[in-house]
């Protein structure tokens, strides 16, 4: 039997183990507060916190300026002229479009885009959960001579070619990620135009409206 001063001894010595085996497995506190054993901090929906991007309307694309009068006057035209493709997303296993958001982006000094010698660049897309090869197929198929780009440094897929929809032919730029989808066209004297570095233009306008997800 121990003594009172070696029980004493003895019951300390296993109160530190105990204390240290505790301190290994406590949970260690990450930059942003959360405790973590290891694990991945996740968001809503599963997805690891910071992954993807979501859109946004930008004040400028470089030096062209956003047109808000622009944008108000024609975001139920442009959003049915894209039904076009959203309504088929789900059949073709391309994804589920959420918010969409449209910016007008004036290259020229007219800012009404009716006028023949208005100038500007047309974007609108959408926040959602998308499948970028499934949705580049579908892109593809509604544009003429189409052909993969070079996506940016957001990744993700991009196709540029030529939406001859109204009996014109217009350059239309597309991307997509797991988070986000959109499409840029050109204007030109008022109407949608063929121009030269499209995809150099949409990257302009990606690199404007698409931020990572908070």
């Amino acid at each position: 039997m121990p003594t009172p001063r070696a029980a004493t001894d003895q019951r300390a010595t296993v109160s530190r183990d105990t204390a240290s085996r505790a301190s290994r497995r406590r949970p260690r506190p990450t930059a942003s507060g959360t405790s973590t054993n290891g694990a991945t901090p996740t968001a809503a929906g599963g997805a690891a916190a910071g992954q993807g991007y979501v859109l946004r309307q930008a004040a400028s694309v470089g030096k062209y300026p956003l047109n808000k009068t622009a944008v108000s006057q024609v975001s139920g035209v442009i959003k049915a002229a894209t039904s076009k493709i959203t309504s088929k997303m789900a059949a073709a296993g391309a994804g589920k479009p959420g918010k969409s958001v449209i910016g007008i982006y004036n290259t020229g000094p007219t800012t009404t885009l009716t006028s023949p010698s208005y100038k500007g660049l047309v974007f609108v897309g959408y926040d959602g959960t998308f499948n970028p090869t499934n949705l580049m197929k579908l892109i593809q198929k509604n544009l003429k001579s189409s052909r993969a780009v070079n996506a940016g440094p957001n990744g993700g897929k991009m196709v540029c070619g030529y939406n001859t929809s109204n009996n014109s032919v217009a350059s239309e730029c597309v991307w997509a990620t797991t988070t986000t989808f959109g499409i840029v066209e050109y204007f030109n004297h008022g109407q949608p135009a063929k121009v030269g570095g499209a995809s150099k233009l949409a990257l302009k306008v990606r690199d404007a409206v698409e931020v990572r997800a908070q």
